[in-house]
């Protein structure tokens, strides 16, 4: 790529496509500029059996020393209404630089049919996320985060995960 760039891409295929997207690509830019500052603008589509989504996706973070600073944002047009999210990400670095304590917050509206578009339900919800993800060599990695996700009119949800990531 060019000069202070690079990028995430990830494809995705499934055989249930009621559940899953059936085919699914995620591409973010991430363009570092001035001092310490990146921003980074993304799209998501995804095939499902019933319908395609998009979302579209723009962050602007800043690096301090050991920290990175970041806003983001979310937006998911569709036949119901736009959803959309905005969010904080803090995030600590340490040992080598690879490893981190990460804290982030969104809140988002989502339009919601009930029975069709015009019975719609506009949801508020917020997401509060821990983690930390350790790198124990050059190629192996921990992880272990932890959600809440307070919604206004659905079921809150809590969840913990662990993982373990490769390199190579």
């Amino acid at each position: 790529m060019w000069d202070r760039a690079s990028a995430w891409i990830s494809l995705g295929v499934s055989t249930n496509s009621a559940l899953y997207p059936s085919r699914s690509i995620d591409v973010t830019l991430y363009q570092g500029f001035g001092k310490g500052w990146e921003v980074s603008p993304g799209i998501r589509h995804m095939n499902f059996s019933t319908d395609n989504i998009n979302i579209f996706s723009l962050s602007l973070g800043k690096y301090v020393g050991d920290w990175y600073l970041g806003l983001n944002g979310s937006a998911i047009p569709n036949s119901a209404g736009e959803s959309s999210s905005v969010g904080l990400d803090v995030r600590r670095y340490f040992l080598d630089g690879r490893s981190s304590l990460d804290f982030s917050y969104s809140h988002g509206t989502t339009a919601e049919e009930v029975l069709d578009t015009s019975d719609l339900l506009f949801t508020k919800t917020d997401y509060f996320g821990a983690g930390i993800n350790w790198w124990l060599n050059d190629r192996w990695g921990l992880s272990l985060n932890a959600s809440h996700i307070d919604d206004s009119v659905f079921e809150d949800q809590t969840s913990i995960e662990a993982g373990v990531s490769t390199r190579w």
